[in-house]
């Protein structure tokens, strides 16, 4: 018994036929003639009958075909289940140094079926038995130094790994209670904002990002004298994941001389080398001994035998499959076989095999269509299974090691697992390539150039203009050249993209526009505005609180990324008109209304009672609070 079909299109011959002919008087109404004799009933016959053949064979295409168009659109084959990762903190349980090698397997127990989840760590970690027990911001002269230690203990309790705006000097200071000499420390950084996921197709564009600061990592060397920079040797080896505290990530240094001791303790400090960043690090929590781990299990060694027969296939034990090495010996040549989605471009001497991933089966060929393996006990395979939602587990449900290293180390995570995914359907994938038909990939008009702008991986964009034919040099028009205006997100009244964020932005475009197009990004221009205003409140109002409200709802109207009339940033080249800003203030609880209200212009030496025109390629931002006098007595009849 076979399987209902979907009809696609349940139109029949005569419905098509009668649709086309009603059709007629829209579209042609000097055809007034609907017999069947009429060549053009005829033509309208024949197109019917074609379209109701054409539905009858789509009603029967198979999930191969299926594949196979997916394939033609881009889309090779399904996902995967995809493994949860997560961050892992070991701690040694004697006084020394123990090394966790990659691959360590970790358990937490499944709450349903009480068996193991486990996860492997995805680098060699150094588990060194010392404390971080001492946080310290420091501006570049020492005037400010902030102790942030109990905040790095609160969840969702950040604070700025340096100040609001870091200059070149500023420093974070790290104590630890025994000295790091000739260990590689591991140090995890947690930050606000700072997973950005990446973008393209399928989003599988990585991050690429170039810095919009530059740190230097130090340690501490000698006794007293700790304002001295001589006293700080820079490590050696540094390998940072986080940009330079701009995404959360790990930072491993190896520690060559012997560190030195102040107020009891061993320091490392992160130096300010070069100022630039859009927005300012604010740390959730630093972790020390932590590494990155995913939720798999690696079975290595598999033996199986071959039947010799065309389509001789096996099942693997452990799913889903998430990677897989195979083998074969006594094969003359090449003992390792490939990976392949299907036998369709397989010859007969090919040594290809398929993984049906979701239940673990291996197939072979047929010996037309790749190569048919033989012998006994002559097949190895090595392979990791995992994925799925199973292994988003809570924080603190690792808590097992499972190989040699148990008794020897502990290890927890103390935020949740993520990332887990169950395989994907065919109909998951038709609906991810209806959505992949809809968005850009190459950049030809100017909205392509500001869409893929706004979506440059591992850096956030707040706004972007595109403006056709126009060199940022020459100021001037030239043709086949694209010049993008991009705005960083930014905590600042007047964002100012690093020269790293530019280049960021430009290697982004530059991998998706047409051969023969030249990209320029640059900053935005910006014209600074200010506000004076005479504001009458109605009685009983809090003069001070009204001021505020009023001041605080100006800087957030002229502000450029979070401004303008609908909160969503100000448009390039708008006006300030003082009708706008008179509702602005007249919104504010407590206001009975406005008087004497002027606008001053950046370069101006005096307020104008005009709306300010702003140049086409600019934004605004408030060049200064505003001038808000607050006049109290009876309401203004």
């Amino acid at each position: 018994m076979s399987l209902p079909s979907t009809n696609l299109d349940d139109k029949t011959f005569d419905e098509l036929v009668k649709e086309a002919v009603s059709r007629i008087p829209a579209y042609a109404p000097e055809w007034t003639d609907y017999n069947v004799h009429d060549p053009g009933i005829t033509f309208i016959e024949l197109f019917a009958w074609l379209a109701e053949m054409q539905m009858y064979r789509l009603n029967r295409i198979s999930d191969r075909n299926y594949r196979k168009f997916l394939k033609l659109m881009g889309i090779p084959s399904l996902k995967t289940a995809r493994s949860a990762e997560v961050d892992l903190t070991f701690s040694s349980k004697g006084a020394e140094t123990v090394p966790v090698p990659e691959g360590t397997k970790v358990a937490a127990m499944d709450p349903v079926s009480g068996e193991d989840i486990v996860f492997e760590t995805g680098r060699n970690l150094n588990v060194v038995d010392s404390k971080l027990e001492a946080i310290l911001s420091r501006s570049k002269n020492g005037e400010l130094s902030v102790d942030n230690f109990d905040a790095n203990k609160n969840e969702n309790v950040y604070y700025y790994a340096f100040r609001h705006k870091p200059e070149v000097g500023d420093g974070l200071y790290l104590g630890f209670s025994k000295s790091l000499t000739g260990t590689g420390v591991t140090l995890t950084f947690y930050l606000d904002g700072g997973d950005l996921p990446g973008t393209g197709r399928d989003d599988q564009e990585k991050p690429d990002v170039y810095p919009s600061a530059t740190l230097k990592w130090e340690y501490y060397t000698g006794d007293g004298g700790w304002e001295d920079d001589g006293k700080w040797k820079e490590a050696e080896g540094v390998e940072d994941e986080t940009g330079h505290l701009a995404l959360s990530g790990k930072v491993l240094i190896k520690i060559g001389e012997k560190m030195g001791l102040h107020n009891d303790r061993f320091w490392l400090r992160c130096k300010v080398a070069e100022a630039g960043y859009e927005t300012p690090p604010k740390i959730d929590f630093v972790l020390l001994n932590t590494v990155s781990a995913v939720q798999c299990n690696t079975i290595e060694n598999c033996k199986f035998s071959s039947s010799g027969l065309p389509g001789f296939h096996f099942d693997l034990q452990h799913t889903p499959v998430t990677a897989i090495t195979l083998m074969v010996q006594g094969e003359v040549r090449a003992d390792v076989w490939g990976k392949v989605e299907d036998f369709d471009s397989s010859k007969p001497g090919d040594a290809d095999y398929t993984v049906d991933s979701n239940v673990g089966r291996v197939r072979f060929g047929d010996g037309i269509n790749g190569k048919i393996p033989l012998g006994e006990d002559n097949i190895t395979i090595s392979y990791r299974s995992g994925g799925g939602v199973r292994g988003n587990v809570g924080p603190y449900t690792i808590n097992r090691v499972l190989d040699e290293l148990h008794g020897v180390v502990t290890v927890e995570n103390k935020k949740a697992a993520s990332g887990g995914e169950k395989a994907e359907s065919l109909e998951e994938a038709k609906i991810r390539a209806r959505k992949d038909l809809r968005e850009s990939y190459r950049a030809v008009t100017s909205e392509d150039y500001e869409n893929l702008t706004m979506k440059t991986p591992g850096i956030g964009v707040a706004g972007a203009k595109a403006i056709p034919r126009y060199h940022p040099d020459q100021k001037s028009e030239f043709p086949g050249i694209v010049t993008v205006i991009v705005v960083p997100e930014s905590p600042y009244d007047k964002p100012i993209p690093s020269t790293g964020f530019l280049k960021t932005v430009y290697r982004h475009l530059d991998r998706h526009r047409l051969l023969t197009t030249e990209v320029f990004v640059i900053p935005p221009e910006y014209v600074g505005v200010s506000v004076a205003a005479t504001v009458h409140i109605k009685p009983k109002s809090d003069p001070d609180r009204v001021r505020r409200d009023v001041e605080e709802e100006l800087r957030n109207f002229l502000h450029p990324i979070t401004g303008g009339v609908d909160r969503k940033g100000w448009l390039f080249g708008r006006p300030v008109y003082k009708s706008e800003v008179y509702e602005i203030i007249d919104g504010v609880d407590g206001v009975d209304y406005v008087t004497g209200l002027t606008l001053k212009r950046d370069g101006m030496n005096q307020h104008q009672p005009v709306d300010i025109p702003i140049p086409p390629n600019s934004l605004v931002f408030q060049k200064s609070p505003a001038e808000i006098t607050i006049e109290t007595g009876a309401s203004h009849g």
